[in-house]
Formats: C-alpha cells, sequence, structure tokens
C-alpha cells in the first residue's frame, strides 16, 4: 500500500478521530486530581511508602533527582596538586589509625 490506509485502520464516515484537546483536558484533570490527592494526604503517603516499602521509596527520591549534579563549589580546587597529594595522605593515615602532630594542626 502506497500511502493509502487500509479499511480496517481508516475511520468511518463522519468519525474525525479523537476531538481537539481531548488528550490535554484528560492530561490536565488527572494532574489535577493528583495534585488535589497530594496535597490532602502527600505527606502521610510518603511516609507510609518509607516506612512499609523503603526500595520503592528511594527509587522514588532517586527518580526525581536529576540525572547530573553540578557542583558550584569546591573547597579543594584552590589546592595545588602537592597539597591534595598531602590531604590524601593523611586521611589514608588517618584511616589506619595513625596520626602524626602534623595531622593535629601542630609542627615541630
Amino acid at each position: 500500500m502506497s500511502g493509502d490506509r487500509s479499511e480496517k485502520t481508516r475511520f468511518a464516515a463522519g468519525n474525525r478521530g479523537r476531538p481537539v484537546g481531548a488528550r490535554n483536558r484528560l492530561q490536565h484533570e488527572l494532574v489535577k486530581a493528583l495534585a488535589d490527592d497530594f496535597k490532602e494526604n502527600g505527606v502521610d503517603a510518603i511516609r507510609i511508602c518509607r516506612v512499609e516499602r523503603p526500595a520503592d521509596y528511594l527509587k522514588i527520591v532517586v527518580s526525581v533527582l536529576p540525572k547530573e549534579f553540578v557542583f558550584t563549589e569546591n573547597p579543594l580546587g584552590d589546592l595545588a596538586d602537592d597539597e591534595l597529594d598531602a590531604v590524601v595522605a593523611m586521611i589514608a593515615r588517618k584511616r589506619r589509625g595513625e596520626t602524626d602532630e602534623e595531622d593535629l594542626g601542630t609542627e615541630h
């Protein structure tokens, strides 16, 4: 079929398909109903979901987070490479349970 519709997919005479705006009206009504319900029950529903279905709760939380985080502040951004190396070494020593005077901010 070169562009012709078959009889099974063609609208019947006089039937032009979905009325103009029907999809938008349905979406609007659904979103309004959800918003009204959430306004009345949202906090309790969230709490119940968190307590009774924590895995689903976390899925919901993750689904509303942005896909990518953009960090605007970088407290280590002004450090030179050797200073960053020193910070990493200090953290490694602390994880091993080691401390020294330099880590505590008191130099000899």
